[in-house]
This record gives structure tokens, sequence and C-alpha cells, in this order.
């Protein structure tokens, strides 16, 4: 019931707003006949007038009839203004372009980490769950057996763990036949191989692992790899993330510009411009960095003949500026001359001249 109540609601205001705004129209068109009449010298009779109101009434209605559209059922009508549904969304206080770079960073460790997987020996991604359990057990001086699935072979002593110059890859599919003996193996009479569950000491597998499959290579020695690559590409992205978030954070402090001047420095001024004429040179920057190249701010050479407005007090340096743009000039090689005339205040009758180039 509120539902609908809303709906009539918001399509009678529509529907008035519609009315009034073509009340207007029609008045606008009214007036502008009578104005077009008398500046014309045209008499404005009764039945002009009518005449006149009955378009405008004709008009309105026609443009009533392609204008209302029925809504939907269920549907509200939009009354919004426009600059509503054009305004642009506003910044969010989320370092957007920080996140953005950690997530890249942690796509490169998997992907690192991914290709370092796929490097190993065929037995020491069988056994890297077994590892991983030894290692924390061990760590934490856990003294009880637990239960592990390794690889066995049978030698001439009897059954033991097997290592890489025992098994190789094989094509099937499930975990009992993943392997098959090498040549070797087979020429030493070994047998197997076989996956079995059985209890082992966490500390004494942790040994073996680490000295037979693994070469002595830690987790941390396993896994530093691919972290120092994403800790990398980390520190490069945070290089661009965080000016980018500096300035985010500046426009939703200080708002953002949508039309009218912009206040820029004078790099961007003439990079924006793409300024090749003249230009002004600004002070240098006093501390670490006092040494650099000053910037210049410039015109383009297409606007060099236009005026320029030079305000300020007394020793702001007007005269200064005005003594880098005629330096500039006189560095191109196309001099110019102006002539002075002064009336001498000793001999009334006679002038002289001074000519000054620039």
């Amino acid at each position: 019931m509120r539902f609908c109540l809303k709906a009539v609601l918001a399509e009678r205001t529509a529907e008035a707003h519609r009315t009034i705004l073509g009340e207007l129209l029609a008045l606008r068109k009214i007036l502008l006949n009578l104005q077009f009449t008398v500046a014309a010298g045209e008499p404005v009779t009764r039945d002009r007038m009518l005449a006149w109101i009955e378009e405008a009434d004709a008009d309105k209605g026609e443009k009533r009839g392609r204008g209302s559209r029925p809504s939907p059922p269920g549907e509200l009508m939009d009354d919004s203004w426009g600059a509503r549904r054009r305004r642009a969304r506003w910044i969010r206080t989320r370092p957007a372009w920080a996140l953005s770079a950690a997530l890249v960073a942690v796509v490169s460790v998997i992907g690192l980490g991914q290709y370092r997987y796929s490097r190993w020996t065929p037995l020491q991604r069988f056994y890297f769950p077994a590892h991983v359990r030894s290692t924390i057990l061990d760590a934490v001086g856990v003294t009880k057996p637990g239960r592990y699935a390794l690889l066995t072979v049978m030698d001439r002593r009897g059954p033991r763990l097997a290592v890489d110059t025992d098994v190789e890859a094989s094509s099937g599919a499930s975990n009992d036949d993943a392997f098959t003996l090498t040549a070797a193996a087979r020429s030493a009479g070994i047998r197997g191989p076989v996956v079995t569950t059985d209890r082992y000491d966490s500390q004494a597998l942790h040994t073996f692992l680490l000295t037979w499959i693994y070469q002595g290579r830690r987790l941390r020695d396993l896994a530093w790899p691919p972290l120092a690559g994403g800790l990398g590409v980390l520190v490069l992205g945070l290089l661009v993330a965080i000016p980018q978030d500096a300035e985010r954070a500046r426009a939703r402090r200080q708002g953002r510009r949508l039309r009218g001047p912009e206040l820029v420095t004078p790099g961007a001024f003439t990079r924006r411009l793409r300024a090749d004429g003249v230009g002004w040179m600004q002070a240098g920057s006093r501390g670490l960095f006092s040494r650099s190249r000053p910037a210049w701010v410039r015109v383009p050479h297409a606007v060099e003949s236009s005026h320029f407005l030079v305000m300020g007090d007394t020793g702001t340096g007007k005269s200064a500026l005005i003594r880098q743009l005629l330096l500039q000039v006189q560095e191109r090689g196309r001099p110019r001359s102006s002539t002075i005339r002064r009336s001498s205040t000793h001999r009334s009758s006679s002038t002289r001249t001074a000519a000054m180039r620039f």
C-alpha cells in the first residue's frame, strides 16, 4: 500500500512538472510572437492574439502527447535534476592504488611459487606435505610419532624410504602407480615402489627429508625466492601507488575540479600547453635538490604576439621578468628596433633621437 501511494504521488508530481513546463513554453511562444510583431510595426489585433493562443495550445498538446510516456507498473518516475544523474562518483577513502599493488604482489608470490614448485622433482612434490608437517612438529618439540603417507621401496636389507635415485615419475593417475623404478634401481634388485601409511618419528623424518630429498633446504629457504619476488613487486608498485593515493586524498580533501582555472606546477603548465615560446625562469628550490635545473613557465609560440600584463608592488621583480623576456628575444637573432623621440629642454627647435634595440 505504501509503495503504491509513493508511485501515485511521484506520477502526479511529474505530471504537474510537465504541465507547468508546457504552460511556460506556450507563454514564451506568445510573448515572442508579440515582440516580433511590435518590432515589425504591425498592428496587434484581437484575432491575431487569439490565433497565437490557439497555436500555442495546440503545440503544447502535441508536445505533451509525444513527451508523456506511461511508466511501467511498479516503476517510480525519475524527476531528479540532470546534474544529479551526470555527477561523478566521489572518491573513496580506501587507498585503491596501494591495495592494487598489494594484490599484484600476492599474485606474483603465488605465480613464482607455482613456477618453482613445477621445477621440483616428483618426489619433492610428493613429500612436501610430510616435510611441512614434520618441520612444524619438530619445531614445537612434539616427540609423539605421527602417521605419514610415504613412498617405500624394498632392497636387500628390507623396506626403506624411496629417494630420487630410486624412482621417477610415471603416467599413472593414482598415488600408488604415480612412480616407477629407475633403470639403475631395477638393475640393483630394488622392488616397489609402494605408498604406505605408518607412524614415524617427526624429528627423524624431518632430518631424513631435509638431508636426502631437499638437499638441506628448509621451509624458509624454499619460500624465500617467491616472497622476495613478491616483495620487490610490492616495492615497485608502492612507488607508483603512494603518489597516486596522495593525489586522491588531496582531491578528496580539497575537491575535484570540474571546470574553470586550475593551479598547476610550472612543468605541468608547460607540458599541457606544449609551450615552445618565451618563458620565465622560476626560483629554484633550496635544500637537498637546490642544484637541480630551475623550472620554466613558457607560453606557446603562437600567442607571443598577445599582450602580457605584469603587475606587482615595488621590488617584486617586474623589471626582472621584462628583462628575461627581452634577453630571450635578443638570443633568437631577430633584433627589432624601436625609436624614442625626446624633446630637448635646452633647444626647443632641435630634437635628438635615441634608438633602443632589443
